[in-house]
């Protein structure tokens, strides 16, 4: 599973999501569906998945890809994801707008009226500030428990 955290700073507020609830959906997922987690972002957000892993519970199933991947290769990367769990950031644009088949929780999306993914409606959720529980009943929507 892929966790996208995005951005921080004053322009981003409106996107941002609490590091705390990606730490705790993280580590819901590895319990639930012994997933592994993989943290992407540049480099420069590369201090978030790393304050993210530091602090899971399950730190052994959680990777950092931030900073160390082309747009080619977070493609790839992507294809072999079952879920990407992002803030409305460029990988859920790159995501959405290429042949990668898969499913996308987008977290904040500034116009959620008129901006989604371009991908069959039961492939995707939006969610606008929402709670960790949300986010993990999207995801279960998607995951198919072991």
């Amino acid at each position: 599973i892929a966790i996208h955290p995005g951005k921080r700073g004053k322009f981003y507020s409106e996107y941002s999501w609490p590091l705390k609830n990606f730490t705790a959906v993280a580590d819901s997922l590895v319990k639930e569906y012994k997933a592994n987690i993989v943290m992407t972002g540049s480099k420069e957000e590369e201090i978030l998945a790393k304050h993210i892993i530091k602090n899971m519970k399950h730190k052994n199933s959680a990777f950092i890809a931030s900073g160390k991947l082309n747009l080619k290769q977070f493609g790839a990367l992507l294809k072999e994801c079952k879920l990407l769990v992002s803030i409305d950031t460029a990988a859920v644009h790159i995501a959405s707008a290429s042949s990668i088949n898969i499913p996308i929780i987008v977290l904040n999306a500034k116009y959620p009226i008129i901006w989604h993914p371009y991908i069959p409606k039961e492939k995707y959720r939006m969610l606008n500030h929402p709670k960790v529980n949300s986010v993990l009943s999207s995801a279960e929507k998607f995951l198919k428990k072991k």
